[in-house]
């Protein structure tokens, strides 16, 4: 609203203006997002929900990449096979055995010309395709942020939230939607061929895979399980320590002044140790998981290897096929080994995800999506009816109780009180930071709850206690209420509020760095 020359000052009191507290009360403030939506548990395949068509078709690629890949060495321990039979059944026949080795060398060619591509499809497809992915949800999540009520910044989407959400939180995604997905389908593809190629060379060997494989999934399920708990763990002691930096940084001259170092390294020393303590859990149940796996993954070679020794003495197997028999099942055993970490990182994953999704899909209580009246103009004239009001964070202790206020246009009032009786929480709900309770906001006789919301903010300038100052010259962060600014305008401005002749002054006027030039000795803009 545009402020006209002051007639006269008037004092009001927060207190002066107390309605009637049985006055029916109309709550304004929309529900928050449905608690039974955050309980729920999130699919790993709702990371994938920004993946599009040309996304589909790279994780196609990389999925064929990755079969070709997982499947190289079983095939090779079957050449290999074939080799060691070549060698054994024409020892005395030297003609015999090159004859047979003709057959299986082409294989081998075969094998390297197919998995050099497929190596190159399978990284380059997953990575790719993750970066594309990876782009729209920061987008997205960003743009929510964006889009929510101030409230939201007071209670759920403190800093701390924000930042681990745009920085650990998406790695964690992307490295779980990429390489590490490639990663997995691989070794499960190797596990899987090791497996049919067993049955192919000696199946008396082959049947121990039912032994091995229900071994392997207890152990992995129970290992998965508990590290799924403590990446919850983890991920909140993250958080925490990160607000405990960022207070302390984004406040550092409090912290100075009243010599609180000491505080700041206490709080974050005891999110360290409690990140320690999970740390020791977390080792311990890695060592006893990947021992077992390496307990089962052995007894079973030493019972194979028996096995297989007994099927090559009663002539029902030969020794190259029971030597690619063990090496296939082994090695598809061992790749599963290989894949545990990878359940660990799709379970950090998902937990991330659940987090990133739930600010995503959190719909705000004032939005700008929301519709509403554009004024063509506004006269500024304002009224406050029987008002009630308490911050998000503070629901038990109300600010404003039936706060009534009239303001005529072009009138220009002081509001006075003791410090937190509410002044600047009246302007924050004219501006539509907040919602009220209950009671109305009225604009030249509009509900601001009826008036578009960019519409409402773009006709009210305000100066707040603490003005921050942007990245960028001074003429980018006067261009920030209207981005399409002129040079004049922006000059106009300047001088109507009295900063253009020391604006001139500067090394470089309207393009001086305001961080560069105004974080050092030089002064406050």
């Amino acid at each position: 609203m545009a402020m006209r020359p002051m007639s006269y000052y008037e004092d009001h009191s927060m207190s002066s203006s107390h309605a009637d507290d049985t006055d029916e009360r109309k709550s304004t403030v929309s529900a928050s997002p449905e608690a039974s939506a955050d309980e729920e548990s999130f699919s790993f395949f709702g990371l994938l929900y920004y993946a599009d068509t040309v996304d589909w078709l790279l994780m196609a690629l990389g999925t064929l990449g990755s079969i070709i890949h997982g499947m190289a060495f079983p095939v090779g321990y079957l050449l290999l096979g074939k080799a060691l039979d070549a060698f054994g059944t024409n020892i005395n026949d030297p003609e015999g055995m090159v004859h047979a080795l003709y057959k299986v060398v082409p294989f081998v060619w075969y094998m390297a010309a197919a998995t050099l591509p497929a190596g190159m499809v399978e990284i380059s497809c997953w990575i790719y395709s993750s970066e594309r992915q990876l782009a729209r949800m920061r987008l997205a999540f960003l743009r929510s942020i964006l889009n929510q009520e101030v409230g939201a910044f007071d209670t759920d989407l403190t800093t701390a939230t924000i930042i681990t959400g745009v920085t650990n939180y998406m790695s964690v995604i992307q490295d779980a939607i990429g390489e590490k997905l490639g990663h997995f389908v691989a070794s499960f593809s190797t596990f899987f061929a090791g497996v049919i190629i067993a049955f192919i060379s000696c199946w008396q060997v082959a049947m121990l895979s039912f032994l091995v494989i229900p071994l392997i999934l207890i152990i992995g399920a129970a290992y998965t399980k508990k590290l799924n708990v403590l990446s919850l763990s983890r991920n909140a002691i993250v958080s925490e320590a990160v607000s405990v930096v960022e207070q302390t940084l984004s406040h550092i001259k409090t912290v100075f002044s009243f010599v609180g170092e000491s505080w700041a390294m206490k709080s974050f020393v005891q999110c360290m140790e409690s990140q320690f303590n999970l740390s020791k859990k977390e080792a311990l149940i890695k060592g006893i998981g990947l021992g077992m796996f390496q307990a089962v993954t052995f007894c079973s070679w030493a019972l194979m290897v028996w096995i297989g020794a007994v099927a090559v003495t009663k002539n029902k197997a030969t020794g190259g096929g029971t030597i690619a028999a063990i090496m296939s099942i082994l090695f598809g055993a061992i790749s599963i080994t290989y894949a545990a970490p990878d359940l660990q990182t799709f379970n950090q994953a998902k937990t991330a995800g659940k987090e990133v999704f739930k600010v995503i899909k959190r719909k705000p209580s004032i939005s700008y999506a929301k519709s509403g009246l554009v004024l063509d103009k506004i006269h500024g004239e304002i009224k406050f009816r029987r008002v009630h009001f308490a911050y998000p964070s503070r629901q038990d202790k109300p600010i404003l109780q039936g706060f009534s206020l009239s303001i005529p246009a072009g009138k220009v009032i002081a509001l006075v009180g003791s410090s937190g009786c509410g002044k600047s929480t009246v302007i924050s709900l004219l501006q539509r930071f907040y919602d009220p309770t209950s009671g109305d906001i009225l604009i030249d006789g509009h509900s601001i709850k009826k008036i578009d919301l960019k519409s409402l903010r773009r006709n009210i300038a305000s100066v707040s206690q603490e003005p921050s100052l942007f990245s960028g010259n001074i003429k980018d962060n006067l261009k920030i209420g209207k981005m399409d600014a002129s040079d004049k305008e922006i000059t106009e401005a300047a001088r109507t509020a009295n900063v253009h002749s020391f604006i001139s002054k500067l090394p470089n006027e309207y393009l001086t760095e305001v961080l560069q030039y105004f974080t050092t000795s030089h002064g406050n803009l």
